[in-house]
Parts: C-alpha cells; sequence; structure tokens
C-alpha cells in the first residue's frame, strides 16, 4: 500500500471539515505520497523518541494525533523541530497528524474515550457555533469522591479532583485540554467533566454551579489514539504496524511528611 492511500482512507473516515479552523492537522510532512509504506508507527506525538523508534523498526509513515507542526514554521534553523524534521527527511520518514478530526468524528478519540469511560448512552456536545467535539452521558449514581476513584481506576493514572456540590449521574468528557467545554458541560445537565489541563481560573469559575471536575490529564486521556489508529491501519490491510507509547510527561511528586 502506498502513503497517498492511506491518507485518502483517512481523510474519508476522518475528513478535513471536521477540523477546527485554528488547528494544524493532517499532512505534516510526505515527500513521496507515492512511497510504497515499510511500515508506520502510531502514536500520540511525534516526539524525537517516535521519530528514532520509526527508524529502529523501520518505519516510513508516523501516524500521530497531535500535529507535529502546528505554528507556521518561518524558517529552519536550529531548533529541535528543525532538527526532528531535517532528521525525518534524512530517513524517508512520512508524518500525518489527525488532530481535532480525529476527537469529533464519529468513532473517534471521544467515542471511544467514552467507551473506556463506560459512560452510557453517550451523544456529542460542544461550543455553540463549533463542531460538537466532546460526548455528554450518564453514569450510574455515586459521590464525586467515588466517581475520581472510578475514574483513576479505569483510565490507569492518578487525578485531580475538584469536588462539586451533588451526585453524578451525568457526565461529560473531552480528552485532553477540554477545559473551555466545562461550562457547556454544566449548562447541560452534567453533574462532573473528565478532562485534563483544568487551570484555577477555571476551577474558580465553575465551582460556584457546583459540578464536578476531574482532571486526569492530557496523555491519560488520549493515548489510547496510539491504539486506535493501529487499529484502524490493521483494518485497511497496511503491514507492520508499530505502536509507540512513549511516556506520560507529568509526575505526581508526593511531599514527604
Amino acid at each position: 500500500m502506498k502513503i497517498y492511500e492511506v491518507i485518502e482512507k483517512l481523510d474519508t473516515l476522518f475528513p478535513k471539515a471536521l477540523s477546527e479552523s485554528w488547528d494544524n492537522d493532517g499532512c505534516m510532512l510526505t515527500l513521496d505520497k507515492n512511497a510504497e509504506i515499510k511500515g508506520v508507527l502510531t502514536t500520540l506525538d511525534a516526539t524525537d523518541e517516535a521519530v528514532e523508534e520509526a527508524i529502529r523498526v523501520g518505519a516510513n509513515l508516523i501516524v500521530s494525533h497531535h500535529p507535529m507542526i502546528f505554528k507556521p514554521i518561518s524558517g529552519l534553523d536550529g531548533s529541535a523541530l528543525s532538527k526532528k524534521i531535517e532528521k525525518l527527511i534524512k530517513n524517508d520518514i512520512s508524518v500525518l497528524s489527525y488532530h481535532t478530526r480525529f476527537d469529533s468524528a464519529e468513532g473517534g478519540m471521544n467515542d471511544r474515550l467514552a467507551r473506556k469511560l463506560e459512560l452510557k448512552n453517550p451523544e456529542p456536545f460542544g461550543l455553540t457555533g463549533e463542531i460538537p467535539m466532546g460526548r455528554i452521558g450518564f453514569w450510574d449514581e455515586c459521590t464525586p469522591e467515588e466517581f475520581a476513584v472510578k475514574v483513576s481506576k479505569l483510565l490507569d493514572t492518578d487525578v485531580v479532583l475538584y469536588s462539586g456540590k451533588r451526585n453524578i449521574k451525568k457526565v461529560a468528557i473531552l480528552g485532553g485540554g477540554g477545559k473551555d467545554f466545562i461550562h457547556t458541560a454544566h449548562t447541560l445537565g452534567a453533574d462532573a467533566m473528565v478532562t485534563g489541563d483544568i487551570s484555577y481560573g477555571i476551577v474558580t469559575d465553575e465551582m460556584p454551579y457546583g459540578i464536578t471536575m476531574v482532571d486526569a490529564g492530557h496523555y491519560p486521556t488520549e493515548i489510547l489514539a496510539t491504539d486506535a489508529f493501529a487499529e484502524i491501519l490493521e483494518e485497511m490491510g497496511v503491514q507492520h504496524v508499530h505502536r509507540f507509547y512513549g511516556k506520560n510527561p507529568a509526575k505526581f511528586i508526593v511531599k514527604e511528611n
């Protein structure tokens, strides 16, 4: 199979029309779209470590969730990104990234996260005027503390709980940095929201509404993209698909007594 064939199939599953206007996803680096695929590496981020792993396993295509190039590049210099691009070119490795279009798409990131968190009857929700990216559904009633413990177990990660004023029965989720969606989730009747990168300002703004917020981290809520892309590619018939999970860059340091 050739690189352009994978691009066409992924663009059909996750059309560019689903990408947010501020996003930059799709083809990050494709010098020869007619090249035969020798192997594919799926990952959350096209980090230096992911590139090294692609070289090690002989992959000439990387498919990531987060865009390798997010902001316009005015020039190639001695920056880390420039050096990474140079290494990719020297090793004939192409990079595709599917970001907000994968978040929003049916069967994409947030549908898969909803299943992982065992959300019942999830439906899309989003900001006014934008493509619905998050999912909102129902939960067996429990306390905020019980909810946070269950989320921690299901995602196999430490979480930060901002406890609300009521039991949890309706839940909103959005992988990655979905803090801007918390107020919308509250207006739709959510008792809790699970996302990553919740800021102090959002907490103080939303706490008066009584909604519980669980910050499960950016990496833990989106690392499932690695397996998701691998499964999709394998179903297409792509051979030699490799998964690269990397490591969660965030660590919890517990203060000694």
